[in-house]
This record gives structure tokens, sequence and C-alpha cells, in this order.
């Protein structure tokens, strides 16, 4: 899951801004630091990178990943996670999924009714596997346990094994289609 996050992030950094930029620069070096699990080197890079361009989407964006490990794993800076996708999305309200992230983060410090937003928004935008089944697990805690199954059933028809053992082994009725 880490790798793929930051090879997200990698993609969109080559691709708007190039690596011949010391930004560029910057924001691989962070990513190299990420991969081999060096959070605080990976953050130092994108503080410099912030500092040299704070209009730019990709460092925020970033950042907010490296905060977004401590949060899911440790509990921990879920707010300042939720910060700096916030400042991504205030710089590029396009720029990838934020949304899935702060959804999670809210989730994790059980803020659900915060998270159930967050993750509207992102299958607005984008809709796949983990954002419908995190979803779902919100869902589970609101007590919206329809909600919850039409979710994992969503997830199940985009390829989610876990979605369809999920929802074979807790919901009896395949949705009503809308």
């Amino acid at each position: 899951m880490k790798s793929i996050l930051f090879i997200i992030c990698t993609f969109f950094t080559t691709f708007v801004c190039g690596q011949t930029t010391k930004y560029g620069e910057l924001i691989m070096d962070a990513r190299q630091a990420f991969m081999q699990m060096k959070y605080k080197f990976a953050e130092e890079k994108l503080r410099i990178a912030l500092g040299m361009d704070s209009n730019r989407v990709e460092a925020y964006y970033c950042i907010g990943l490296v905060y977004y490990i401590d949060c899911e794993m440790e509990g921990k800076n879920c707010d300042t996670c939720i910060f700096y996708f916030n400042k991504a999305i205030e710089k590029n309200k396009d720029y990838e999924n934020p949304h899935f992230y702060i959804g999670s983060c809210k989730g994790t410090v059980h803020d659900f009714n915060g998270a159930l937003k967050e993750f509207n928004i992102a299958i607005e935008k984008h809709s796949d596997t983990l954002v419908y089944a995190r979803r779902a697990k919100i869902k589970v805690q609101l007590k919206d346990l329809v909600g919850a199954c039409e979710d994992y059933y969503n997830s199940a028809q985009l390829g989610s094994i876990l979605s369809r053992e999920i929802f074979d082994r807790n919901c009896y009725t395949k949705p009503k289609d809308k």
C-alpha cells in the first residue's frame, strides 16, 4: 500500500513538474525515502519543496501521504494529514483523490460522519474497490448496514475478492438498482 501511494505521487509529480527542476528532484528524493520507510527524511525533503514553491500541489499531496501512514498505522498525526490534503485540494481540487485519504483519517479518529462525506466525494471523483470498501466500513460504524452491503457489493463488482467474501457472509440480498 505504501509503495502504491508514492508511485501515484511520483507519476503525477513527474508528469506535472518533471525531474529536471530542483522542486522535482526534491519530490523524487522524498519518494525514494518514503519507499525505504525513511518517513522523516521524506518529510524534510517535502518541506524544502514547499519552501521553494508553496503554490504547487505535489508537495502538499505527498506530505499528506507521509502523515497518512502515521495516521493509519499508529493513529498519530491524523489532523496533520487532513490539513495537508486539504491544502492540496485548495491548490488543485482535481489533483488525484485526496478525499479518500481524508476520509480514512477521519475514520481513524472516529469522525464517521466526516469520513462518510469525504468518501462520498471520493466516489464521485473516482470509484474503485478500495473507496467503496472503506466507505462500507464507515457505514457499519454508523449502523447503516444496508448501505454497507451496497458498498461491499459495488466493491465486489469492481473486482474485490475480499469485499465479495464480506458481502456473501453478511448480506442476504443483492442491492436494488438505483
